[in-house]
């Protein structure tokens, strides 16, 4: 299901997905899930510590839209009975999380690490550049 939301989206497979779910007990962790006659048709971790959580690992069949939205409702009902002060629900659908009152943070950053000095020199140069445009 992780999978059908990387392939959706065009983004890298998550190779710490499946670790992640094996070891989410170690922290403040719930699993939530959408079934339909008994299959999964989608889920969501909603990880985090202390009065933070963040929804991450957003997995789905597609052929059942309302299984997201329903999922987004139980990851909120989950986190206000936990008394968590902060749910950060990740990038997309941003109408969606709008209507339900949801803040949207930015979300242009980036993160580069380079071994050479000349590549280093670049990473320098092209982080100019992207602050200027972001000015």
């Amino acid at each position: 299901l992780i999978g059908n939301v990387e392939a959706q989206y065009g983004t890298m497979p998550h190779p710490w997905a499946r670790p992640m779910l094996r070891n989410a007990h170690w922290v403040d962790a719930t699993l939530i899930t959408a079934e339909k006659a008994g299959r999964m048709v989608g889920c969501v971790l909603v990880v985090g510590d202390g009065s933070a959580r963040m929804m991450t690992l957003l997995g789905r069949d597609y052929a059942f839209d309302y299984a997201y939205f329903q999922m987004v409702y139980d990851g909120v009902a989950s986190v206000i009975e936990d008394g968590v002060e902060l749910l950060s629900t990740g990038t997309g659908n941003y109408d969606f999380k709008q209507r339900m009152g949801f803040q949207i943070a930015p979300n242009h950053y980036l993160g580069y690490i380079a071994c050479a000095s000349g590549l280093r020199w670049l990473g320098r140069q092209l982080s100019r550049v992207v602050e200027e445009e972001m000015a």
